[in-house]
């Protein structure tokens, strides 16, 4: 058996780069983390059982 990869994953790091950027003051990461950690678990809570995935 075997699985099917996504083609975009073979090519990351020789053609291309990744899709999504992380901008922020270095000075803030703390407090962005942190802020990014609340909303995670918020919407871990309230979306709990409705078949959403948090991959």
């Amino acid at each position: 058996m075997t699985h099917t990869v996504h083609p975009y994953a073979h090519r990351l790091g020789i053609i291309r780069d990744w899709k999504s950027r992380w901008f922020g003051v270095k000075a803030k990461y703390k407090e962005n983390l942190k802020g990014d950690v609340l909303i995670y678990g918020y919407l871990k809570k309230r979306l709990k059982g409705l078949f959403v995935n948090s991959d």
